[in-house]
């Protein structure tokens, strides 16, 4: 949910550094907690998931430095 959250911010918002920083890394420590309690975390689909979540963070985060430069 938090992926989504981020983008509708972005689109909504613009990229605002501060508060989508904080989105992008509030999204990134939920991710990694939930790999970690995830026992199925190996499972085809939630990898897929995981990883997707992985790259709307990295897109999110490369869009703001290009922005900052």
């Amino acid at each position: 949910a938090k992926s989504f959250d981020i983008i509708s911010t972005v689109v909504k918002d613009g990229l605002d550094g501060q508060h989508v920083r904080y989105l992008s890394q509030s999204l990134a420590e939920e991710r990694a907690l939930a790999m970690k309690l995830d026992a199925n975390s190996s499972d085809p689909h939630r990898e897929m998931v995981y990883c997707m979540i992985g790259s709307i963070d990295s897109m999110i985060e490369e869009m703001i430095e290009r922005r900052e430069i």
